[in-house]
């Protein structure tokens, strides 16, 4: 597979301007289409108090809204527009509960770049966007961190490998990144007292893509989602590849895994796959 469509999400905080830096950056670099999406909430008034809102406050809110997605356009399109790209992308602005637009727009594209999960200057409605897009989509997330992405997405890779079928997954749609890297790193990581997962064969796998690949196994002195930060960037890694959610969500998101940890604390981007 090749990259032939991303899909950004384009908001007005800094950390939605570092994403779409990155973005527009990778498009060049994949010499892929970059599709902006703008997500414009449904107007926050219920239908049975329309009868008894003003109707110029109505009026107004959707102006304020219109104005909102016209800046996010102007801002997408001024950046491909420096960057010598605008024949190759193209706006979407779209009204709906985010999770339920982005998912769908998603899947007619190759790789969707989201946000961090659990940003405080996200808008509360965004803040978990990514977490519900990677479970929803079908499709795979490459999640910007808040202070954005080096200037490149992928020389030197790290994978975190389990076994598990959220892996396998990751691995195949990362592909098109693994491929092109300069190096990658399978890391399997394990507790003193659980089964290590070996990655010779899928780095044998990935040796007949082409891939430049080597393995490497830790034993989890703390969180594993903290070991593969800690390793990658050890490494000199700018991307983390990990399958997401190989347990249940619930399970994650009250007794903490390595999805939750690596949404909302990787200092790097990280592509994950479900």
């Amino acid at each position: 597979m090749t990259l032939k469509t991303l899909l950004v999400h384009v908001d007005d905080t800094p950390a939605g301007k570092a994403r779409l830096d990155a973005a527009v950056t990778l498009a060049g670099d994949k010499d892929a289409h970059l599709v902006g999406l703008g997500i414009r909430p449904p107007e926050p008034v219920p239908a049975y108090g329309a009868a008894v809102i003003p109707k110029a406050l109505v009026r107004d809110i959707s102006k304020e809204n219109d104005e909102h997605m016209s800046a996010l356009r102007k801002r997408f399109e001024e950046k491909l527009r420096q960057a010598g790209r605008e024949a190759a992308s193209e706006w979407r602005a779209v009204t709906g509960e985010p999770e339920d637009s982005a998912s769908l727009h998603g899947r007619y594209s190759d790789l969707m770049i989201l946000g961090q999960v659990g940003l405080k200057q996200t808008p509360e409605a965004l803040r978990d966007l990514a977490e519900a897009v990677i479970l929803e989509s079908g499709r795979p997330v490459l999640v910007i961190p808040e202070k954005g992405a080096s200037t490149s997405i992928g020389r030197r890779i790290l994978v975190a490998w389990d076994g598990s079928r959220e892996a396998a997954r990751a691995v195949s749609d990362a592909l098109p990144f693994l491929r092109d890297s300069e190096k990658v790193t399978l890391l399997s990581v394990k507790s003193k007292a659980s089964q290590e997962f070996p990655g010779a064969d899928i780095a044998a796998h990935l040796d007949r893509h082409g891939v430049n690949v080597e393995t490497d196994s830790q034993t989890a002195q703390g969180a594993t989602g903290e070991v593969i930060m800690k390793q990658a960037e050890s490494l000199g890694c700018d991307l983390i590849v990990t399958g997401a959610y190989g347990h249940a969500r619930w399970r994650e998101i009250v007794l903490g895994g390595v999805t939750n940890t690596l949404l909302r604390r990787s200092p790097l981007p990280v592509f994950m796959s479900h």
